[in-house]
């Protein structure tokens, strides 16, 4: 049995649609339907969370082994289940909202000396903290492409103040884009929902 005909037979025992192997990986359908006809393969990480989601070895996933015969080999790895994935999402999502809080003290409070400014990138944040959806994760990216316009104004004005928000915000536009973030606002890799 190839990887895809083990992969479709194990979500159709799971008695789940592609749409919601999809939604709970993070993926596409499409890439569900690749992977279950062989046109593509998962990377490590959605074999893991694959083998999560079914309760299954890796070795169980690829059809190597019968589950018999993996229960007397022992665990090949520790599967990490959902909620362990929602913390780890949402304490990545917390240490970046941590980081932009001391990159906002030092950068906007100590070295513009011109009086407290808020940055409203690091507002969109602290909301992000209680609202959890894709649209606030888009106004964050609004304010911090806002940064990206100012500083680049700024550069002409205050090279040195510039380039490091330029940097700074370069940072959090990156951390924004990972998986854990995406994740932390229920983001799907296509399709996202308001």
């Amino acid at each position: 049995m190839t990887l895809g005909e083990n992969l479709q037979k194990l979500r159709r025992e799971a008695g789940l649609s592609q749409e919601e192997v999809a939604g709970r990986l993070f993926v596409s359908r499409q890439s569900v339907s690749k992977w279950e006809n062989g046109q593509a393969e998962p990377g490590v990480e959605n074999l893991k969370a694959l083998a999560d989601l079914y309760g299954v070895t890796l070795d169980q996933l690829a059809g190597r082994l019968s589950q018999e015969e993996d229960e007397e080999a022992g665990p090949a790895f520790e599967v990490v289940d959902s909620g362990a994935r929602e913390e780890r999402a949402v304490s990545f999502y917390r240490n970046v909202f941590g980081a932009r809080t001391a990159t906002a003290i030092v950068l906007e409070m100590i070295l513009l000396q011109g009086g407290i400014k808020i940055p409203f990138d690091w507002l969109a944040m602290l909301a992000g903290l209680f609202v959890r959806k894709v649209l606030m994760w888009g106004i964050v990216q609004v304010f911090l492409w806002l940064n990206v316009a100012i500083n680049l104004v700024n550069l002409t004005l205050q090279p040195v103040l510039g380039a490091i928000g330029l940097l700074q915000t370069g940072i959090f536009l990156y951390l924004f884009f990972r998986p854990e973030v995406k994740a932390y606002f229920h983001m799907t890799e296509r399709g996202n929902t308001l």
